[in-house]
C-alpha cells in the first residue's frame, strides 16, 4: 500500500470517529468539565452574556447517556 493511500485511509477513519455522536458528546462533556473547573472566570463572563431561560427540556443535559 502506498503512503498516500495509507494516509487517506487514516484520514477517512479519523473523520468517521469525529462524526460519531458518542464521540461528539464525550468531547462536549470533557470541554464543559475543563471550563467549569479550570476556566471559572470565562464561565462567569459567559453567564453574564446569556439570554433567556432554561426550558427544562433535558436536551442539553443528556450528554453521554440518556435517561
Amino acid at each position: 500500500m502506498s503512503r498516500l493511500a495509507h494516509t487517506d485511509l487514516i484520514y477517512k477513519y479519523a473523520q468517521s470517529i469525529k462524526e460519531s455522536p458518542l464521540v461528539i458528546r464525550i468531547v462536549g462533556k470533557l470541554r464543559r468539565f475543563y471550563l467549569v473547573h479550570f476556566r471559572k472566570d470565562y464561565v462567569k463572563r459567559q453567564l453574564k452574556l446569556r439570554r433567556g431561560e432554561c426550558r427544562q427540556c433535558a436536551q442539553c443535559c443528556s450528554l453521554v447517556f440518556t435517561c
